[in-house]
């Protein structure tokens, strides 16, 4: 039994180890060997920078990638809604032995409030260096 609970706990570590080493970075645009703009979380790991340098590289072939710009965006919303619902019973009682409700039917009140707040995430804007504007372009002589 006591290896069995040992076992479950080295595989749920493992599991648990391995989700969080997952780096994440994502192309938002791309023009081949041009540049583009790659995405991470807001709060990013080193594993994510290095995933987005491998995306860059990748992009940009044997030319170098130069990071232009890079900083938080806002890149959507969210809203959250909270409602709270709460029962309110009528005054009852009885009148020549005849059940009735008062002068407030019940009914349920319901109180709700909504928070708005951005989304954002860390973009790097790059270009592939090493290419001229005139590469692949013949000039006129005048």
């Amino acid at each position: 039994m006591r290896k069995c609970v040992v076992l479950t706990v080295l595989v749920a570590m493992t599991y648990m180890v391995g989700c969080a080493v997952v780096p994440f970075a994502r192309e938002v645009k791309k023009k081949p060997t041009e540049g583009g703009v790659i995405a991470l979380r807001l709060q990013h790991s080193p594993e994510d920078r290095a995933k987005a340098d491998s995306l860059m590289r990748s992009n940009c072939g044997s030319a170098e990638a130069k990071v232009m710009e890079e900083g938080e965006v806002v890149v959507g919303q969210k809203t959250n809604t909270v409602a709270n619902s709460s029962f309110q019973a009528g005054s009852a009682g009885t009148q020549h032995g005849v059940f009735t409700f008062g002068g407030s039917d019940p009914g349920v009140a319901t109180n709700s409030s909504q928070e708005t707040s951005q989304v954002k995430e860390w973009q790097i804007t790059y270009k592939c260096s090493g290419r001229t504007a005139s590469a692949g372009k013949s000039k006129k002589n005048g």
